[in-house]
């Protein structure tokens, strides 16, 4: 017999809701691909910041050991700047303003800005919804040494609004043309891989 019939009422609306929910993540995401809807109006929403991200962000973050200038590109919560060890500097940006200091601009825009010069760039799951990733990392060249960043191997891409598909070895590929070696690679789960990367030394 089916869940939501043997529950109780506010069972039943809490699947119901649960479904709804899901629902509109699919069709938002659909929206964005179909270039319908832009990025920015589902980032408006906390309900887009999901919980389990956090563990991500404290993951990564311990491949951050000495106090250094972060630049985190979709910085959501803000999560990371607690995490970072005592003497660091934080910079925030993301698609949509997140507090003060927040640096907004979308890596989608056919103009990407400049980047403030830092040690180290961070993206938790951001590459994903990166239309042209190689523009991304040789952007990035020009203004850090080392990028910390996950990425996705698996999953629903459309259903969650990603825009490209790679595979572990093609990620480690972009960075390489763009003059940076892996120096950490790592699962965070089954499907999600951590990566850090810095530039190559003389």
């Amino acid at each position: 017999m089916d869940e939501s019939k043997r529950a109780g009422p506010q069972e039943r609306q809490c699947v119901v809701n649960r479904v709804i929910k899901k629902l509109g993540y699919f069709v938002t995401a659909l929206g964005i691909r179909l270039g319908i809807i832009k990025h920015d109006r589902r980032w408006h929403s906390s309900d887009s910041l999901l919980a389990s991200w956090s563990t991500r962000t404290e993951a990564m973050a311990k491949l951050i050991t000495k106090p250094s200038t972060v630049l985190e590109l979709g910085c959501g919560n803000m999560a990371l700047e607690k995490l970072l060890p005592a003497g660091s500097c934080y910079i925030p940006s993301d698609l949509v303003y997140r507090g003060y200091g927040t640096l907004v601009f979308d890596l989608n825009d056919s103009y990407l800005p400049v980047f403030p010069t830092c040690d180290i760039c961070f993206m938790a799951g951001v590459l994903e919804y990166v239309k042209d990733v190689h523009r991304l990392v040789e952007h990035l060249s020009r203004c850090c040494d080392e990028v910390i960043v996950s990425y996705c191997v698996g999953g629903l891409r459309l259903a969650n609004g990603w825009v490209n598909s790679y595979k572990r070895n093609e990620i480690v590929a972009i960075f390489n043309k763009a003059g940076y070696r892996n120096t950490f690679i790592d699962k965070w789960n089954d499907k999600t891989v951590l990566f850090r990367f810095s530039k190559e030394t003389d």
